[in-house]
């Protein structure tokens, strides 16, 4: 559903509210990892022994990001083209926020 945008029901609010539902993945992953191996605490001694970069779950959600940058319609592509498109902006900026 994310990746996937049909032409008759794609515009620029519909791809911002679907960068919206992947940035509250990111926020959820975050908080979900976060809980399990550091007990919800910001701080663990050991976090040199953690790599997030390779648990499944973080490669699911790299793909889905990574997927979802390239899946923009030809026509959505370009939020910049004489005058700023707010929405589409933000729609391009957000997967952007993870990395």
């Amino acid at each position: 559903m994310l990746v996937a945008h049909p032409p008759e029901f794609t515009d620029e609010f519909s791809l911002y509210i679907k960068a919206s539902i992947i940035l509250g993945k990111v926020k959820q992953f975050n908080g979900r990892f976060k809980t399990k191996y550091f007990g919800g605490s910001t701080f663990s001694p050991n976090d040199q022994d953690i790599d997030i970069r390779g648990t499944a779950e973080f490669q699911a959600l790299d793909t889905l990001l990574a997927s979802f940058k390239t899946s923009f319609p030809k026509e959505f592509k370009e939020a910049i083209s004489g005058i700023v498109n707010p929405i589409l902006y933000s729609a391009h900026l957000i997967p952007h926020m993870y990395v």
